[in-house]
């Protein structure tokens, strides 16, 4: 397609009166996507509407965030919908907040050699990184999207799975209040080809299982059949330092919540037949070479190596708020199985590693968007799927797209998960081998300085916050939790402001922390509870 296409696709419709300099501008602007249209040979240009639940417009501006009120939001108020356009066909789109993306206490590091920052902070970030369907007429599909700045993510059609991101540069204006976004499919998509037999594999891991000694608690008793029951993994990403460079450091951590966010929406694929959230608790950005961690071509030596070091930075405690079930790496080298030079390679990972604190693991090299591709395959295999059609029945009928296929093509269905993936997850699951992703993530040791505020900060200390260093707490109040009541100068005053999430509410320490309803009461049961705000906090 010629430069003058897109320029008429971008406009579709409109009347415009270029100047030399407006001309100069669109080519500037338009750079980026001749490159880009070079690598993929499925690609469309459309201009998103936000719209109502009627397809009613609403707005041409299509960045949304969730607020975060106290009181829950109500069904209507916990969706948005867009509208687009794909090669003629209409689709609307219905998303909601992927509440499970983040863990409670999700904590961003960012490593530059010998110094390192630490955030912590709550899943409000999590209100613009959205899953939900999209629908063709009677037709319905699945979507990962995030809608931070213009949508960017997943749209899983029963026409086949595409890909949508904003074109960069573009600030709409009165006269083009549109933001343009390609969809497209990148068939370009392969996956290493594994060298070691499936019975040496599953042999280590039996005697793994049986040894004594081993890492992390003893698996529970294994149930007959766990596909009913929910799984949740704890993942932590790290970002190398070419990832940060090329993304900036400003925005590598919301492209890392879109991609991991896509991640997630392929795993909620009911091919899967079994519930698994992926969970992020915490995200590394490394701003320098790492000592202990080397990244090359070598695509071997890189996963080993970032097996070690990964296992090095994870407690061992399941309970404890920065521990991890799997490590992910997303780099911008070019890996290679076998060999130390760039070549077509992808991803690699330890077959049937989860719940390994060694093996646990995986590297992937960025490629955009279609990376979640990759990252959920190398998933796949650590949860011991092997390839589609290597020792089972399951090789693509012509070029249906599963997820663990060794080459993804595009194709005319939507990107699932083959029958022989799903029995192969669900073996894994009922015998026991990912028993550590039993755990919401949400239950946490709150021991550590990742505590949630109100656990070191008392009512008093709060108090002096707001009035001043003399300031006391009033204790007499009935509702401890409602409403932060100081005394100032002998009376009792209160800016009508909730405490802050885990104030104290009884006698005892806190001991676990637990996702609920936003409440702002205080329960006695045989702990006494207090809810403050997103979280409940039992003393």
């Amino acid at each position: 397609m010629s430069f003058v296409k897109i320029t008429e696709l971008v406009h579709r419709g409109e009347t415009i009166k270029y100047s030399m300099w407006k001309i100069l501008k669109r080519i500037f602007l338009f750079s980026f996507l001749e490159l880009f249209i070079k690598q993929q040979s499925e690609f469309y240009v459309d201009h998103p509407e936000k719209v109502d639940g009627n397809g009613k417009l609403i707005s041409y501006s299509l960045s949304h965030h969730f607020r975060r009120h106290k009181r829950d939001l109500n069904s209507a108020e916990r969706r948005v919908f867009y509208k687009l356009n794909y090669k003629g066909q209409e689709f609307t789109l219905n998303l909601t907040t992927n509440d499970n993306l983040l863990s409670n206490e999700y904590v961003l590091k960012k490593h530059n050699r010998s110094l390192t920052e630490k955030r912590s902070q709550t899943s409000g970030n999590i209100a613009c990184h959205l899953i939900g369907t999209v629908m063709d007429g009677n037709e319905q599909g699945t979507a990962a999207i995030s809608t931070c700045e213009g949508l960017r993510g997943l749209l899983n059609l029963p026409q086949g799975p595409l890909l949508i991101e904003p074109v960069r540069g573009h600030t709409p204006n009165a006269t083009h209040p549109r933001h343009p976004h390609v969809i497209y499919w990148s068939p370009a998509w392969s996956a290493i080809r594994r060298r070691r037999s499936t019975d040496q594999v599953e042999q280590e891991r039996e005697r793994w299982e049986q040894d004594p000694h081993r890492e992390w608690e003893r698996p529970r008793r294994i149930s007959p059949r766990s596909i009913s029951k929910e799984r949740w993994v704890e993942t932590m990403v790290v970002g190398d330092s070419k990832l940060v460079d090329y993304h900036g450091s400003g925005n590598v951590e919301s492209y890392i919540f879109t991609i991991m966010n896509m991640v997630a929406g392929i795993f909620h694929d009911a091919s899967i037949g079994n519930a698994i959230h992926i969970v992020l608790v915490r995200l590394i950005l490394l701003h320098g070479e790492e000592k202990g961690l080397k990244i090359i071509h070598h695509a071997d030596t890189t996963l080993n190596s970032f097996c070690t070091w990964q296992k090095k930075l994870n407690p061992q405690s399941d309970t404890h708020p920065a521990h991890h079930d799997v490590a992910i790496l997303i780099t911008r080298k070019n890996i290679c199985a076998g060999m130390n030079q760039p070549c077509e390679t992808l991803g690699l990972s330890h077959l049937s590693g989860m719940c390994q604190p060694h093996r646990s693991c995986n590297i992937n090299e960025d490629s955009g968007l279609p990376v979640a591709f990759t990252i959920a395959h190398e998933l796949g295999h650590s949860f011991g799927i092997h390839h589609d059609g290597q020792g089972n029945d399951c090789e693509l009928v012509g070029r249906h797209p599963f997820i663990m296929s060794r080459q993804l093509h595009y194709d005319s269905s939507p990107l699932t998960w083959s029958s022989c993936s799903k029995e192969y997850i669900t073996r894994f699951l009922d015998r026991g081998w990912g028993f550590c992703l039993d755990d919401r993530p949400s239950k946490r040791d709150l021991s550590s300085q990742l505590a949630a505020p109100g656990v070191r900060y008392t009512p008093q200390h709060q108090c002096q916050l707001q009035y001043g260093p003399n300031a006391t707490f009033c204790s007499e109040v009935e509702n401890v939790c409602q409403i932060l009541w100081c005394s100032v100068n002998g009376s009792c005053r209160s800016k009508l402001d909730s405490p802050i999430d885990g104030t104290r509410c009884g006698p005892e320490k806190v001991r676990e922390v637990y996702c609920t309803l936003r409440k702002t009461f205080c329960i006695t049961m045989h702990l006494t509870v207090c809810l403050c705000g997103s979280v409940v906090y039992l003393w």
